[in-house]
């Protein structure tokens, strides 16, 4: 696979108002979906079939319901929303890369953040599972839609997105905004989203409701 960009228009998301927000939301959910659906087909596949102890135990997604495909694109979307927002407040976190490589990062660490579940209770260990296969495949040339100064760090979000404490110290962006597109998503279980367990930095007020419409509105189908 080759590197591509996204629908989006990148930092142009930090002036935009709530029903701009709320369409390209849906956009990019979809397009989302469509490229996970590629990457199942065309890397997860020959990967399960030629390297099982790898996948050993997990249920990828067809087995997987409530952390499933539709799961990874909408904290893939919230995610890559606040991403932008945080890139056009603090460019400097940029650290000399595009956007465009950071989203495809950010894209990429919330397809692998559930996929080597073995349950859908806490099954703790699961983001260290994911990013073990990430690693490997990246290692084998099977994957290579991140920038390769952004692995480590798509790795570290894929490992820590389900961390105690919630909050890591020195959390790197992409971390940051995987685990709190993932919290925003934990409406679906009845709960109500905890305001201690999401970063403090990136801006949680304009992308909670979004999230909320997201997984809610039967329109971003």
């Amino acid at each position: 696979m080759s590197e591509r960009t996204s629908p989006s228009t990148a930092l142009d998301r930090s002036a935009s108002g709530f029903d701009d927000d709320r369409r390209w939301l849906r956009a990019f959910r979809r397009d989302v979906e469509a490229r996970y659906r590629g990457w199942l087909s065309i890397v997860v596949g020959p990967s399960r079939h030629e390297d099982r102890e790898l996948w050993e135990g997990a249920l990828v997604t067809e087995a997987l319901d409530i952390h499933g495909l539709d799961h990874w694109a909408r904290v893939a979307a919230v995610g890559v929303g606040l991403l932008h927002a945080r890139l056009a407040t603090a460019p400097d976190e940029a650290q000399g890369l595009l956007p465009a490589e950071w989203e495809n990062a950010l894209v990429t660490a919330a397809f692998f953040h559930d996929i080597a579940r073995a349950n859908e209770g806490r099954d703790r260990g699961h983001g260290e599972r994911g990013a073990i296969l990430f690693q490997a495949l990246v290692e084998r040339g099977a994957f290579t839609d991140c920038a390769p100064a952004l692995v480590a760090a798509t790795a570290d979000a894929i490992r820590d997105h389900d961390s105690r404490p919630a909050v890591l110290p020195g959390a790197n962006l992409l971390l940051q905004c995987l685990a709190t597109a993932d919290r925003l998503d934990r409406p679906r279980f009845g709960d109500v989203v905890d305001r201690e367990l999401l970063y403090p930095d990136l801006d949680v007020e304009r992308w909670k409701p979004l999230a909320e419409v997201l997984l809610f509105d039967e329109g971003s189908m």
